[in-house]
């Protein structure tokens, strides 16, 4: 860096001699003296303002006011673990009720529960992995095996999810591979975590 400013300096003093240089030519062509101190006093004084914008100008170049911008320190991702107490979400073609959501190993998982939204009697399950670095993520829908309505999540863990449907009907969700299991009882309920403060990451919507 110390180089390039050295080499800018350089520049704007030989642009500041050169200037000098061509009117003094000019006053030598007209007859006068090459020395500066024939020159007319007004233009000896342009002589020596445009000397001192080239050198002012040659300190610090643009490219080098801007090769270090300040960046903001990126700020650790957060979110609590558990049923997020919110109200319901319209995505993707369905109407969500629950979610249950977890941090691991870089990955936001989220699994939203609902229903699909031009069938509500269809109950659905979307599984979304999005990254905590970039917030870039993919999600898979999983449905219910009966239609019995809208599910919710009322227990569980990031292994398995208890849900139970509108029509009264109950099941158990493998988060890993998607698969609905009929049980005839779900453990009690899970209580819901307040949702993610503004200083805390937000929850990160599935890729079309």
């Amino acid at each position: 860096m110390h180089e390039r400013r050295a080499c800018w300096a350089l520049a704007g003093a030989a642009a500041a001699l050169a200037l000098a240089g061509v009117l003094a030519a000019c006053t030598a062509a007209s007859g006068g003296s090459t020395g500066g101190d024939e020159l007319p006093p007004e233009k000896r004084q342009r002589a020596t303002e445009a000397a001192a914008l080239y050198t002012a100008g040659a300190q610090v170049s643009p490219a080098a006011k801007d090769r270090n911008p300040v960046r903001p320190t990126p700020r650790p991702f957060a979110a609590p673990t558990g049923i997020i107490a919110h109200r319901p979400n319209s995505f993707m073609g369905h109407e969500f009720e629950t979610v249950f959501q977890w941090v691991r190993d870089g990955r936001f998982i989220q699994v939203y529960s609902g229903a699909e939204r031009d069938d509500p009697t269809r109950g659905a399950v979307l599984v979304v992995s999005s990254s905590t670095e970039n917030g870039t993520g993919s999600g898979e829908t999983y449905f219910s095996p009966e239609k019995t309505g809208s599910l919710r999540i009322v227990a569980g863990d990031v292994k398995v999810l208890y849900l139970t449907s509108a029509g009264g009907a109950s099941y158990a969700f493998d988060v890993a591979t998607g698969a609905y299991t009929v049980v005839d009882a779900v453990p009690t309920e899970t209580p819901s975590v307040a949702p993610p403060t503004p200083a805390a990451a937000t929850p990160v919507s599935a890729a079309p």
